[in-house]
């Protein structure tokens, strides 16, 4: 989303906005604009399709999110200034504590979810296809477990360089195995061609074997 200085003019430029709203507006008429046509809001109706809230959920995050975006811009673009990143990991850490006290656990951890780019992805795949959520979390999760499982191959050192490339392409396989048993034929050719949904499996490919020198 944008570098460090368009955020900048991005969020001053709000900012100035809200303060000329705020002259002819009632608290709560302008609370009603925000919610309707804010940076914050427009970017939470696109993060926020999979966590799918209610009408209050999507309040208490707006809140949230409001108060942060003002000070820092989106969530996601954390400044290079050295002081001015450490004041947006706390902020961010701060931010998380609240919203997982409001939401609860199990909300909190939709809600997480939804912010992630590939899941984003497969979520958009499963809607078109009117296949529901629950299909977009199940490939999901498969994609967080193989990616574990091709982390501890690349990490296991009593692997000869034969046995992990191996191992990868077993993890890969079954992975497209198990998502095509999900999505169907139809469905899992669609996930293919979506970048943000089948990114990932390029990361269970075996490493590319070294150049011989000659």
């Amino acid at each position: 989303i944008g570098d460090n200085d368009g955020m900048k003019t991005m969020t001053k430029v709000q900012k100035e906005k809200e303060a000329e709203l705020a002259k002819l507006l009632t608290p709560a008429e302008l609370e009603d604009y925000n919610l309707r046509m804010s940076n914050t809001a427009n970017m939470l109706r696109f993060q926020l399709t999979g966590f799918d809230p209610n009408e209050q959920e999507f309040r208490d995050v707006f809140k949230a999110r409001k108060k942060f975006d003002d000070e820092f811009g989106f969530v996601g673009v954390r400044p290079s200034d050295k002081a001015e990143g450490e004041k947006y990991d706390a902020a961010k850490k701060e931010l998380d504590a609240q919203l997982k006290q409001t939401l609860g656990d199990a909300r909190y951890a939709d809600y997480e979810r939804a912010q992630d780019y590939t899941y984003q992805g497969i979520y958009r795949v499963t809607e078109k296809l009117e296949l529901g959520r629950d299909a977009a979390n199940k490939v999901f999760d498969m994609k967080k477990l193989s990616e574990d499982q091709a982390s501890k191959i690349r990490k296991d050192d009593s692997l000869t360089p034969d046995q992990r490339q191996s191992a990868l392409s077993a993890i890969r396989t079954e992975t497209e195995t198990a998502v095509s048993g999900v999505l169907g034929q139809q469905g899992y050719d669609a996930f293919k061609k979506n970048l943000g949904a089948s990114s990932w499996l390029k990361s269970l490919s075996p490493d590319p074997k070294p150049t011989k020198k000659p």
